[in-house]
């Protein structure tokens, strides 16, 4: 069975910091309520401050329950007021294209 990626890319109303420890938080609050989040193994910015946020579940029909859901997640709430421009590209993985750490 495939896995489903989300790729949010995104501008930030705050510090990198700030934005971090939401991320944190917000990670373990959806991988609580969705145990199907299988991975979010990475964030950062592009050269012109934009960035990038990759979010990795199970099934596609885990990430539209997670989606579905994000209005009664506070935390996940918090994140994503300091987010503009935010546009999101999702698509199935393989899970033979999924790698493992080198």
């Amino acid at each position: 069975m495939p896995y489903y990626a989300e790729i949010v890319r995104f501008s930030l109303n705050t510090d990198s910091a700030a934005y971090l420890a939401l991320r944190r938080d917000a990670i373990a609050e959806v991988q609580k309520s969705h145990p199907k989040l299988f991975a979010v193994p990475f964030t950062g910015a592009d050269d012109n401050g934009r960035w990038v946020d990759v979010w990795i579940y199970e099934t596609k029909a885990a990430a539209e329950a997670a989606n579905a859901d994000a209005e009664n997640l506070a935390a996940f709430g918090r994140l994503f007021e300091v987010l503009s421009d935010v546009s999101i590209e999702s698509f199935e993985v393989a899970e033979e294209a999924i790698g493992t750490r080198l």
